[in-house]
C-alpha cells in the first residue's frame, strides 16, 4: 500500500523548495551580473545593460597584465598552497595523537585544545606574539598564526576514532612503525576528512585579509584580497598604480574581471572534493 502524505507535509516541502530556490537566486543573481559585466564594454555598463549585447575580453587582458593583480594572485596562491599543506600536516598529526586513548595526559591536552576555542587573549597580544616571532611584513605572517584550528582538530580526532584499531594492530604485526601506520593505513582511510578540512583551510588562506592589513606594510607582499579592496576603492591604491588604472578603458569591467578571477580557484577545486565533503564532515562530527 502506497504511503499517502498529508497536505501539511506536502506544504512544508513546497515551502522548503521555495525558500531554497529564493535563497539560491539571491546568491546567483549578483554573481551572474558580475560575470556578465566582466565581459561587457564600457558603453553598455554606462547605459545599465544587465545582459551585454557585445562581449569582450579586454577587461581580462588588462587584469592579467596589471602587476598589482598578478603579484597579489601569486602571493595568495603561495599562501594557500603552502599554508594548506602545513595546516593539514599539523592538524592530522595532533588529531591522530589525541585519538589514542593510551596517550599520556590525553584529557589535559584535549582540555588545552578546547580551551583555545573559548578564550582569546585579544588583538594586542596576538600582534605582539607575531612581532616577537619576527614575522612582521612577511608572507609567513599569513600562514603561521593561522596554521592550526582547534575546531578542525576536534573534528579530525573524532574521525580518526572511527577507524578500527584492528587495522592498526595488524599493520604493526606486519612490522609497521607508528609513523608507517599513520601514513600507510590511517591517512588513506581518511580521504573524506582530509578533503573536507583541506577545503576549509584553503578557503581560509585564499580569503586572508585581516592578517595582511595587520602584519604587512609592503605592497609587494599583499595578497589578492587586499589588492581587490584597493582596486575597488581607488583612493587606497598606491600612488604608482593610480595613473595606470585611471587610464584603463574599462574601469568597472576591470573590477568585475578581477573579482571573477579571485573566485575561479575555489570553483575549480570544490567539484573535485565535493563527493568527500559531506561524508568527512558527518563522520568527523560523531562524538567519542
Amino acid at each position: 500500500m502506497r504511503y499517502r502524505r498529508s497536505w501539511a507535509s506536502r506544504l512544508f516541502d513546497w515551502g522548503n523548495h521555495l525558500l531554497l530556490g529564493a535563497s539560491t537566486l539571491v546568491v546567483l543573481i549578483p554573481l551572474l551580473y558580475l560575470l556578465l559585466s566582466s565581459f561587457a564594454t564600457n558603453a553598455e555598463i554606462d547605459r545599465g545593460a544587465v545582459i551585454p549585447s557585445r562581449y569582450t575580453l579586454d577587461a581580462y587582458r588588462v587584469a592579467l597584465s596589471t602587476p598589482l593583480l598578478i603579484n597579489g594572485y601569486t602571493i595568495s596562491l603561495f599562501v594557500t598552497i603552502v599554508g594548506t599543506v602545513i595546516s593539514m600536516t599539523v592538524t592530522t598529526m595532533i588529531s591522530y595523537a589525541l585519538s589514542k586513548r593510551d596517550l599520556p595526559f590525553r584529557r589535559f591536552l584535549l582540555f588545552f585544545v578546547v580551551m583555545t576555542m573559548m578564550m582569546n587573549a585579544g588583538l594586542i597580544p596576538y600582534y605582539l606574539v607575531v612581532r616577537g616571532l619576527g614575522l612582521l611584513n612577511s608572507v609567513w605572517s599569513l600562514i603561521i598564526p593561522s596554521a592550526l584550528s582547534a575546531f578542525n582538530v576536534i573534528l579530525m580526532k573524532n574521525f580518526f576514532l572511527t577507524i578500527p584499531d584492528e587495522l592498526e594492530d595488524a599493520a604493526r604485526l606486519d612490522g609497521c612503525s607508528d609513523l608507517g601506520v599513520f601514513v600507510r593505513i590511517v591517512l588513506p582511510l581518511s580521504k573524506p576528512a582530509l578533503a573536507a578540512f583541506s577545503l576549509f583551510y584553503a578557503v581560509g588562506y585564499w580569503n586572508s585579509y585581516f592578517n595582511a592589513i595587520l602584519f604587512i606594510n609592503d605592497p609587494a607582499k599583499m595578497p589578492l584580497q587586499v589588492v581587490l579592496n584597493q582596486l575597488l576603492t581607488v583612493e587606497q591604491i598606491p600612488e604608482q598604480d593610480i595613473v595606470r588604472l585611471s587610464q584603463l578603458p574599462y574601469p568597472f569591467t576591470l573590477k568585475a574581471a578581477a573579482v571573477v578571477l579571485s573566485v575561479i580557484p575555489v570553483l575549480l577545486v570544490y567539484p573535485w572534493i565535493q563527493k568527500h565533503f559531506t561524508q568527512g564532515i558527518l563522520m568527523g562530527s560523531m562524538k567519542e
